[in-house]
């Protein structure tokens, strides 16, 4: 599971600090800790993303192939 944290705190399972803005990557339950203590939000997951091929998203149009 992915987190973005919301404020800044000490990790003391991790051992460390972590500031706002910063993304980790921790198992279901630390991120489920982490975000019930209001210092992190879950983050999607960049997998779940479909990646377009090149020029995929550019339509042709028919008056274009002139």
């Amino acid at each position: 599971m992915r987190v973005r944290v919301t404020a800044r705190f000490k990790d003391r399972k991790a051992g460390g600090y972590h500031d706002a803005g910063d993304v980790l990557t921790v198992t279901k339950e630390r991120g489920e800790e982490l975000v019930a203590a209001g210092v992190a939000e879950a983050v999607k997951s960049r997998k779940s993303r479909k990646r377009k091929k090149p020029g995929e998203d550019k339509a042709r149009r028919p008056s274009e192939d002139k």
